[in-house]
């Protein structure tokens, strides 16, 4: 097929000659069955996704919402073969989102598989960094993943509005109780999932104007929320991203322009940092910590506007010094050149002395000649009486 197809009678020459029929010599590094398939969940991409035990196609996309009390076993290994696990786990009971003792990446995995299923799902190693077990060097890793019991709970597209706000409310009500309990991943995860019940299509869908105003308030309040969780794990850029989100839906909250300018002070950005205070101290003038804030910076400020004056000062000194001794070198440069010139010049006098007394005698001479043939004697006299003196100048040269 590929000779008379692709090269056929004529070839390919000058290295495949007419009906000539070839080999391949393949070399398979890695193969992949048709039974994996590409696993889609929300924040997580490149996964793939095998069944072991598959479940009832009316099961089959169910899964276990955010706070749901969730059953299952698991193991983790490197190679997908099982063999060797890094980490085995039977009877684990936990709340989807809510417990700090299970791995994050094994949480979220069990959430999709559904009651009664069995998976294998190939993840890239940097989801499980960190996690129970987990060897280095590997860019891939595999967990099966057995579900025997998950709580079905509404989802937020199953609740009306009224009850999209009132979920939104009892979520940062469990997410406050997990930030008192120190517990602050947990708390960030209740703050975004109370966020997703108020996303800006459900706002819009609404019924009333109050309950905008109402779910605006919590959505801003919840971005205030993660932004201070995310300021005590001292991951300022997330400070800043979820604090400007916050002012966006309310620009007067004077707790998060406060919270941004913590987070540019600790990296050491102090004109935005100056900035983000005085801007808390417009809305809350009270805050004697953003006053101290504001002091401060602006002694901070200050004192490397003078150290930035000095080195400009140094530089130009410098420049100066360097202008000063090149203009000194170009004056002695020239003086140098002058004094060759007048060196030179002596010189060139003397050489051309000679040649200048030698032209004047030739042309008093062709004039002795020229008046002796043209007036007789009296012009001969008068030749002789100047002819001696003429006559007398190369002796005296």
């Amino acid at each position: 097929w590929y000779q008379r197809r692709v090269h056929g009678d004529r070839g390919s020459p000058p290295k495949i000659p007419g009906g000539a029929s070839l080999d391949f010599d393949v070399e398979l590094f890695s193969w992949e069955d048709g039974s994996w398939e590409d696993h889609y969940q929300k924040d997580l991409k490149g996964i793939k996704k095998k069944w072991v035990t598959e479940p009832d196609e009316d099961s089959r996309y169910d899964k276990a919402n955010f706070g749901a009390k969730i059953e299952f076993s698991y193991r983790g290994c490197a190679t997908g073969e099982f063999k060797e696990t890094f980490v085995a786990k039977e009877g684990v009971a936990s709340v989807v989102g809510d417990d700090d003792t299970v791995d994050e990446i094994v949480l979220k995995l069990a959430s999709y598989t559904p009651a009664g299923a069995k998976a294998i799902y190939k993840i890239p190693a940097e989801y499980a960094f960190g996690c129970e077990g987990v060897p280095e060097g590997f860019t891939e890793l595999y967990y099966e993943i057995e579900t025997k019991e998950a709580e079905k709970t509404d989802g937020v597209a199953d609740l009306d509005n009224a009850a999209k706000i009132t979920r939104c409310g009892a979520l940062k009500k469990t997410g406050n109780e997990r930030y008192k309990q120190n517990k602050l991943t947990t708390a960030i995860a209740y703050y975004k999932e109370a966020n997703d019940c108020v996303h800006d299509y459900n706002i819009e869908s609404l019924d009333t104007d109050e309950q905008k105003a109402e779910a605006k308030a919590l959505k801003a309040s919840n971005y205030n929320n993660i932004a201070m969780c995310y300021l005590k794990l001292k991951e300022y850029d997330q400070v800043i991203e979820f604090g400007d989100k916050c002012l966006g839906l309310k620009e007067d909250n004077a707790k998060a322009h406060f919270r941004v300018g913590q987070a540019y002070y600790q990296k050491k950005d102090y004109s935005k940092a100056l900035e983000s205070f005085e801007s808390s101290l417009k809305y809350q003038e009270d805050n004697k910590t953003a006053s101290a804030y504001v002091k401060r910076i602006k002694a901070i400020l200050l004192r490397e506007e003078k150290k930035q004056e000095a080195v400009y000062k140094r530089a130009f000194k410098r420049m100066k010094l360097d202008n000063d001794k090149q203009a000194a070198a170009e004056a002695k440069r020239k003086a140098a050149e002058a004094a060759a010139k007048a060196a030179v010049a002596p010189a060139e006098a003397e050489d051309d002395a000679p040649k200048d007394k030698a032209e004047a005698f030739a042309k008093a001479a062709a004039k002795m000649q020229g008046n002796a043939e043209g007036n007789g004697e009296e012009k001969t006299e008068e030749v002789a009486a100047e002819q001696p003196a003429e006559q007398t100048q190369p002796a005296a040269i």
